[in-house]
């Protein structure tokens, strides 16, 4: 699979109640890419810690928030946007803190008409990828 042969683009009010989107979508592809319950709570935990980042600005009401979450043959990338130059909170934030523990590579990207969080994850073995013969001891058996 090539980059950019499996992306999802989403874009949702900046209201409280439409939070849960952004998780929850992160959820539905690292399922289908073979994630473990864990990794995908961790996952959701990150995306939502990224759009509190982002919409912690008192200008961001009555915005939108843009995810692009793309697969690649290695990596699930999100990366989650808000239009403006926004200041984002300093690097000991809680928030922060939570992308650091749970995302695998976090990065940001401020521009004068957009600010980005990325979140790189790198995908779980598939089975493919996994030894399948079985494993054979050495040496004669004796029954």
């Amino acid at each position: 699979m090539k980059t950019g042969d499996d992306v999802l683009l989403l874009e949702v009010p900046s209201g409280s109640e439409y939070m849960s989107v952004l998780p929850t979508a992160t959820a539905g592809v690292a399922t289908r890419l073979g994630f473990g319950l864990a990794d995908i709570e961790d996952l959701r935990a990150a995306v939502n810690a990224a759009a509190t980042l982002l919409l912690e600005s008192s200008s961001a009401i009555g915005t939108t928030l843009r995810c692009r979450l793309e697969v690649s043959a290695t990596d699930l990338m999100i990366s989650i946007e808000m239009p403006g130059r926004r200041e984002l909170p300093s690097s000991s934030a809680y928030q922060w803190q939570v992308l650091q523990a749970l995302a695998g590579d976090v990065s940001t990207a401020i521009s004068e008409t957009e600010t980005h969080i990325q979140l790189r994850q790198p995908r779980p073995p598939t089975e493919a990828d996994m030894d399948t013969h079985p494993h054979q001891a050495a040496g004669p058996f004796v029954y």
